[in-house]
This record gives structure tokens, C-alpha cells and sequence, in this order.
């Protein structure tokens, strides 16, 4: 610092006290100059406290030129776009680059130059890392003393996740809606009265009132309920619902449509409470259940079909075994005497009684699914002309009306069951037309689904359906439930077995197939039959001879019924065969063995106690895989005895048979080239 001293004549004192005030002037400026330090000091370490605080902000902070890049920006802006440093991210030469739509900032820039702030503006951002991001920035333009841009500032907040939320819900939403819109069933809220707040589109479909109907009170859900499911409703879990906050239970019960039909719905059901746990609505849905109760009621018809069939069979089959002890000593009298013999015509009397029994035990076998005796490939409009041509002889009162496809398909199936259920269902078509009447037979190939076949345990694919319907007095609906069980008759006492349908309902099962029946009363009936097509073409028949043939072979005879040995040991001896017997299973296999080379057949009984007659067949077979065997039973044909003809075994035959049959059957297998 330089001073000059302008007058030379002051005194010294005058001299001396300018420089005091100059030194204290000096000693001024040197306190000055050292505060001044210390404030710019303070002021750097302010600077830097709050650039900490605002680098390491929990939301994004940053500064932009209108021209396109960042003045300065925090670590949590940078993190949102994906960058590992504010340094990084201003590098970017232009910001519209780090926009999904760069349209985005020049929309933004044109918002802030009419307004001059934005606050809550929503920006969808690239993210380098993830690929995308959401912000809400708070932004302002800064301008300089000519009211020109000078640069932007504001702060963002990271609205990715939120977003990500808001999303997840909006789709959650629509599949809600979309699901409730579209859902084969009723969903609905409303209050604790049945009063409703909501009904999705379908409640028309099931109940036949409309949306707007309900809503109106025209009708309360409750006013269509079955009257007799009513009372369910208002049970003690119908209480319960109404009293215990967070209660839901599942409920099924009948509805009365607008016009006047039934149906069974399946209804699961919740309440909602209030703050003070309160129930004050309920909500849930309503499905129907209509053709699964149907279904239900058919497999539950199946099953006790089932079970009366296996008592019916078992009888059936002991009787069968007393008709042949009978049939046995009626043939051995007929053959030891001429027409001549005063007894003769009792004798073929008693044999006629045994024929008709042994229709009434077919039948049973029939129902019981027991009673399919030849299967062969068959043409049904051969065999429905056939049977047509047999009844309209007799019954003269009835007109005969026939559809049948020309180009039907084959069944594989005994033609003689077929002919029976046929016959029995005209009679029964006739019998429900007392004053004459009309009946229509036809026949048509059909393919049925899946859902067409489920109640009835068989395969969907191609079918032969007979229909044969009547103009008659029809039936209610508890005579039709029951028309299938054996012994089961509308007629009076005398006038009818009950046998009938129960048989047709048996063979059709028998054969893989099924039957269909409606009716109303004064409307007539219609019995549908459907049975499995085949690919195998008809084969035209042999005719067999009618006379008794005669042997003298060894012929083995196993049976555990004593009367059965007895009988039949004295026809084959009457043939001129030599018999041997055997009382059982094990008892057969000892006496095959010790005699093989002497047994030219065994006649084997299917149904024995230790060891059946399938077993006992494969013990044969170990001792001799070329023995010949003829299986008799008084059941007919069933799956065990089919599996053991396609296994070799040379023939069937049903018991009661006479001594021409045992004849006829004994030569045809013993013909037979191993």
C-alpha cells in the first residue's frame, strides 16, 4: 500500500496522528481481508454439505439447457436412467435421445414455455439397466434478465414400481371383468334381504328374467327358489351367514325359470361386514348344474341297474342248473321211448315248460348282462324286417311305419338277443296302444362325443341308432325310472312277467351299447337303442345238421353239481361216448393227467368253487396244449368265457341244452383239426 503526504506543513504532532489512523485503517483492512477468508471458508464448506445432501437425495434433482443437455444432475436421477454417476449421464450429447417417445420433451418444453412450471408431469424414460422406467418430475423454467430460457430445474421422483402396480391391477381388472362378463354362470353382490347391487349378463340365459328384472324386484332370487329347497336356504348355515362375519359355505337347490322350467343350481356364497364386523352383503356365483344332476341320476340308475342284474344272474344261473337236470332226464326218457308210450306227451309237455323257462332265465340273463350267446357280424335292417314281418302277422290293429338308412352300418352282436329285444319292445310299443295305433322303426348311423357318452361307461365314436316309437298311452316320469327293473310291470298280476325291458336293457348293455327312453303320458313313447358299429362285413350262415350224431370217444365231464354229472353222464353214455367224471377243479386236472392219451374232449364247467373253469383250463393246456374243450355255464356268454375262446377253447354250451345239442356240439369239436 502506498500513501503520499500532500502537505508538507503540518506539524508532527498533526503528522503522527494521520499515521495512527492510518495503521488502525491498515489494521481495518488486514481484519477485513482475514473474515472475508473465513466466510468464503464457511461459505465453501455450506456449499459442500448441502451438494451432499442434494447428491445423495432420495429423489432425482437435476439442471438441463434448452438445448438439449444437463447442467448438473444428482446420483438418484442417474440411477433412474440406469447410469452409474451424474458425471455419465452428461456426457449425453442430447436428452430427447433418453425418452421412450422423444416427442415427450418437445411436448414438455412447449408446456413449460405457456405455463413456466409443471408439477406432477409423468415421463416414460429409457433405463440403460432395466429398458425402461416411469418418473413424476416437478419442473421450472429459469429465465435471465431479457425474460429468456436460461436453463430448466426441478425434481423427480422414481414412479416405476407404481406404475408397475397400477398395471398389474388394470390387467387384473379386465381379466376380473372379462371373467365375470364371460363366466357360464351368474355372479352377482347384493344385500342380506336377496335385494341385489349386481348381476353379470348371464342371469337371463339361466332363469329366464333379465338383469333389469332382479334389479327392479321383479322377482326376489328368493321368489324363484323350488318351494321345496326353500327352507334349505334359510337353514343353519343360511343363519349363519347372516350372523358370522367371514362365513361362506356351498349350497345346491332347485330355481323356477320364467317359464316354468326347473333347474338345479350350484351356488357358493359369502358374506362382506362392515367396520363393526357386521354382515350387510353377500356375493358369490350361481352355476347350473342341471345336466350334471341328470348325469348323476343316470349313473346312479346305472349302478342299481348293475346290482339287481348281479342278483338276477346269480338266480338265474342256479336255475339254469336245475332246468338242466330236468332238460337232462326229459331227454334220456324221450330217447329210451316212442311217441306210442302213454307218457310221451306228458313227457314233451314237461319239455315245453322247460323251453319257457328257460326263455324267463335268458331274460334274466339278459338284464343281468350275462345273456350274449353268438356274436356275429349283423345287418340291422335285415333283422328289424325280419322282426317287423313276425309281429305285423299277429297284430293286425297296428300300423307299421319304417325309416331305415340304406347304407347302416354292421353291429357285431347275437342276433337272437337283438330279434328278443326287438320283439319286446314292439309288444310292449303295442300294449301301450290298447286301441290300436301307430309304430315307427327306423335306423341311422350316428358318431357321438364324449359328452353324449359319459353316463353310460361307454366309448364315444360311431353308432347304430334303432328307434322304435309309439303313439300310445306314454308314461309319467316314476313308471319311466323303473320300467328297466326286473319283475317291474304296469300290468296286472298275470297278465305279464316284468321281464321284458329289463332283458333289452341288459342286452344292450351286454353288447356295448345303450337305451334312451321318452316319454309322456297320452304322448307316446320313444325307446332309442345304440349300439357300437363295426367294420366287419355279414357273413351269410351254415346250416347245421338236425339229427342227434353219435360217438365213442372218452369224453371227460367236469362239474361240481352232482345232479349235473349224474344227467349228463347218462346222455353221453347214451350217445355212444365213454364218460369220465370229475367233481372239481383239481379233481379234472388229476384225472386228465393219469388219462390223456385216452380223453378225446372235456366238457368243462365254468363256475366251480377252489378252482373255476379258467383256471382249470389253463392246467389243461400245461399238460396239453392240443386238449379240446367245450365250456358249459348257466350264464351265458361273458367276458371270461370270451377271453377263453380267443384263447383256443373250441366252444360254448349253455346249459339247459338237450341231447341234440350236447350231440351236435360234441361232433363239431371233435371234427375239428388241431
Amino acid at each position: 500500500m502506498k500513501f503520499e503526504i500532500k502537505d508538507q506543513n503540518k506539524t508532527k504532532e498533526q503528522l503522527m496522528r494521520e499515521l495512527a489512523q492510518l495503521r488502525r485503517r491498515i489494521q481495518d483492512l488486514e481484519a477485513s481481508k482475514a473474515g472475508q477468508e473465513r466466510c468464503q471458508e464457511d461459505l465453501k464448506q455450506v456449499e459442500l454439505k448441502y451438494c451432499d445432501i442434494l447428491d445423495n437425495a432420495p429423489v432425482g434433482i437435476f439442471q438441463s439447457l434448452p438445448a438439449g443437455r444437463y447442467l448438473s444432475v444428482n446420483r438418484e436421477f442417474a440411477r433412474t436412467l440406469g447410469y452409474d454417476s451424474p458425471e455419465e449421464l452428461m456426457q449425453v450429447d442430447n436428452i430427447a435421445d433418453l425418452y421412450v417417445e422423444p416427442l415427450q420433451r418437445e411436448e414438455m418444453k412447449r408446456l413449460l414455455e405457456e405455463r413456466g412450471s409443471l408439477k406432477d408431469h409423468e415421463l416414460f424414460v429409457k433405463n440403460r439397466k432395466t429398458g425402461t422406467a416411469w418418473m413424476s418430475t416437478n419442473i421450472r423454467s429459469v429465465y435471465d434478465d431479457s425474460g429468456q430460457i436460461k436453463y430448466y430445474e426441478g425434481f423427480t421422483i422414481d414412479i416405476t414400481r407404481r406404475k408397475q402396480i397400477e398395471e398389474a391391477l388394470r390387467e387384473s381388472e379386465v381379466k376380473y371383468r372379462t371373467f365375470v362378463q364371460n363366466f357360464r354362470g351368474i355372479a352377482y353382490r347384493g344385500h342380506m334381504d336377496f335385494t341385489p347391487i349386481f348381476f353379470n349378463g348371464c342371469v337371463k340365459e339361466m332363469t329366464g328374467y333379465t338383469e333389469e328384472d332382479f334389479m327392479a324386484g321383479m322377482p326376489r332370487w328368493d321368489e324363484i327358489i323350488h318351494t321345496d329347497d326353500l327352507s334349505a336356504i334359510f337353514d343353519r348355515e343360511g343363519i349363519k351367514l347372516r350372523t358370522v362375519c367371514n362365513c361362506s359355505y356351498e349350497r345346491e337347490y332347485r330355481i323356477v325359470r320364467r317359464d316354468g322350467g326347473i333347474r338345479w343350481v350350484h351356488e357358493v356364497i359369502q358374506n362382506i361386514c362392515d367396520e363393526s364386523n357386521r354382515p350387510v352383503m353377500v356375493q358369490g356365483t350361481i352355476t347350473d348344474i342341471t345336466d350334471k344332476k341328470r348325469l348323476e341320476e343316470q349313473l346312479q340308475e346305472v349302478r342299481r341297474m348293475e346290482a339287481i342284474g348281479a342278483l338276477a344272474g346269480g338266480i338265474a344261473h342256479d336255475f339254469n342248473n336245475l332246468l338242466m337236470g330236468i332238460q337232462g332226464r326229459i331227454s334220456l326218457m324221450t330217447n329210451a321211448i316212442d311217441a306210442s308210450h302213454p307218457h310221451f306227451e306228458h313227457l314233451e309237455g314237461i319239455e315245453s315248460y322247460v323251453k319257457h323257462a328257460t326263455d324267463l332265465t335268458r331274460q334274466l340273463l339278459g338284464f343281468a348282462r350275462r345273456g350274449k350267446y353268438e356274436v356275429k357280424p349283423t345287418d340291422i335292417n335285415d333283422l328289424v324286417e325280419k322282426s317287423l314281418e313276425m309281429f305285423g302277422r299277429t297284430k293286425k290293429e297296428i300300423t307299421i311305419h319304417t325309416a331305415c338308412s340304406e347304407d347302416i352300418r354292421t353291429v357285431e352282436a347275437d342276433q337272437g338277443q337283438l330279434h328278443q329285444v326287438l320283439l319286446n319292445l314292439y309288444v310292449n310299443a303295442w300294449q301301450a296302444m290298447p286301441g290300436g295305433g301307430d309304430l315307427y322303426v327306423g335306423t341311422e348311423n350316428v358318431v357321438l362325443n364324449v359328452d353324449e357318452v359319459e353316463a353310460f361307461s361307454v366309448k364315444p365314436g360311431p353308432y347304430v341308432k334303432i328307434s322304435v316309437r309309439d303313439t300310445g298311452i306314454g308314461m309319467d316320469e316314476p313308471t319311466r325310472q323303473r320300467i328297466f327293473e326286473p319283475f317291474f310291470t304296469t300290468r296286472s298280476m298275470g297278465k305279464g312277467t316284468g321281464l321284458g325291458l329289463a332283458s333289452v336293457y341288459g342286452i344292450i348293455t351286454n353288447h356295448g351299447g345303450f337305451i334312451q327312453v321318452y316319454s309322456r303320458e297320452n304322448e307316446g313313447s320313444i325307446f332309442s337303442i345304440y349300439l357300437p358299429a363295426s367294420e366287419k362285413r355279414v357273413e351269410e350262415e351254415k346250416k347245421s345238421p338236425e339229427d342227434m350224431v353219435k360217438g365213442t370217444e372218452v369224453i371227460l365231464l367236469v362239474d361240481d353239481e352232482d345232479m349235473i354229472i349224474k344227467v349228463e353222464r347218462r346222455m353221453l353214455e347214451k350217445l355212444g361216448y365213454t364218460p369220465l367224471t370229475a367233481g372239481s377243479g383239481e379233481s379234472a386236472v388229476d384225472v386228465y393227467r393219469q388219462n390223456q392219451d385216452r380223453i378225446s374232449l372235456v366238457v368243462l364247467d365254468m363256475i366251480m368253487p377252489d378252482m373255476g373253469g379258467d383256471k382249470v383250463y389253463d392246467r389243461l393246456k400245461g399238460i396239453n396244449p392240443r386238449v379240446k374243450v367245450l365250456l358249459s355255464s348257466g350264464y351265458g356268454i361273458n367276458r371270461q368265457i370270451q377271453e377263453l375262446l380267443d384263447r383256443g377253447c373250441n366252444g360254448f354250451l349253455q346249459k339247459p341244452f338237450d341231447m341234440k345239442d350236447l350231440s351236435k356240439k360234441l361232433r363239431e369239436i371233435l371234427n375239428m383239426n388241431n
